[in-house]
This record gives structure tokens, sequence and C-alpha cells, in this order.
């Protein structure tokens, strides 16, 4: 491995533990207050500095990060900017707007391949934008009471396995081939939950965070 990838993994690896204890406590907090403009703050915060500190390892790639890498980013500002209009938009623009997001993770896998623009970096801001993702579609329904508190603890355990990591080295185990089926459905879950009627979106939900639960416990128990 290269020092410039070790910097990287480095890198990676220490804002990983930071970022993940950051998402756990603010979770908590967000729950106790009511209210996400905190939990949003230090999520601009931390991916603002990761960008930034990982941009110096993509200066070989064109528009500076790759193009792949501005449509996550602008899928990024998409979610903040959803964040702090959750309050003020309609349950169907909502839907819209974060289905619209979704797709544009298929749209930077595309362009990546397409142009050979495959790097660290682009599937890690990718991976963490879908863990926020995720975190934020949470937080909203548990606020809103649609949907049960401990689904949180399947949408929070990327943070958990993010903090484990940098104490424990995982391999990937039996659920790697599970692991996007069961992310969509845990995205699908999330999105239709603005839409179908609450008894609906209570059975699917929890489908989805069962199975999430078990997917991460795989990884766990297979370390």
């Amino acid at each position: 491995m290269s020092p410039k990838e070790l910097n990287s993994n480095r890198l990676y690896k220490n804002w990983l533990l930071l970022h993940s204890i950051l998402n756990v406590l603010g979770v908590g907090y967000t729950v106790w207050q009511g209210s996400i403009l905190l939990w949003l703050t230090l999520n601009i915060c931390s991916f603002s500095y990761f960008i930034s500190r990982m941009g110096v390892f993509l200066i070989d790639f064109p528009a500076f990060v790759g193009y792949a890498n501005w449509v996550t980013c602008f899928r990024l500002l998409l979610l903040f900017t959803l964040g702090f209009l959750l309050e003020v938009l309609s349950n169907y623009v909502l839907f819209s707007l974060f289905a619209f997001a979704i797709a544009l993770d298929g749209l930077d896998g595309f362009l990546a391949r397409k142009f050979k623009h495959h790097s660290d970096f682009g599937a890690r801001i990718d991976m963490e934008t879908d863990a926020f993702l995720v975190m934020l579609l949470t937080l909203h329904h548990v606020l809103e009471q649609t949907i049960p508190q401990w689904i949180l603890l399947p949408g929070l355990m990327r943070f958990f396995v993010g903090i484990l990591t940098y104490f424990v080295e995982f391999r990937e185990g039996t659920s790697k081939m599970f692991r996007p089926t069961i992310a969509v459905i845990f995205f699908a879950s999330l999105l239709l939950a603005f839409v179908l009627p609450n008894d609906w979106t209570y059975y699917l939900i929890s489908m989805a965070g069962v199975l999430i639960l078990l997917s991460f416990g795989l990884e766990i128990i297979g370390k």
C-alpha cells in the first residue's frame, strides 16, 4: 500500500470514529429535545471537514474530485437542504425529493463506471451519505410518531459499526451478498412512510428494520 493510500485510510478511520460518535450522541439529543437542527449542523461540519481533507487525494480526477463525486456531493447538499425544510414541505413533496436523492445514488455509480473514476473516497462518501439519508428519514418519522422508536437502532447500526471498526478489523461476511437488497428495502420503507397509511408503514418498516439488524449482526459475528 502506497503512503498516499495509508494516509487516506488513516484519515478516514479517524474521521469515521468522530463522525459516528457525533451521530450517536446527536441522535440521542434529537430524540430528547425533539429537534434535528443540532444533529444536522454537526453533520454539515463533519462532512465538510471530511470532503475538504480527502479532496487532496483526488487531484488527478477531472473537475477536482471527478464527476461521480460531484453528484454524490450534490446529493448530500440536497439532503441537508431537505433536513432544514422537513417542517414546511408536504409529505408528497418530501416523498418526491427524497426519491430523487435516492435515484442520484444510481447516477453517481453509473458515472464512476463510465469514466472509470473509482476511488476509495467515492465509495466512502457514498456509503456515509446513504447512512445520513437513512438516519435523517428515521429521525423525521420517529419525531412525527409515524414509526416506532426502536427503528432508531437499525438506523444507528452504521455508526455503531463505525465506532467498532476503529478498534476491531472487520472482514466482509456472508451478509455482503444480501446487504444491497436489504438496504433497498429499508430505503423504500422509509420513503413510503411519507405516503402510506400508518398501519402499513409500521409493519413494513418493522420488517425492514429487523432485516437491517440481522445483516449487521451477521457482519459483526463473522468478524
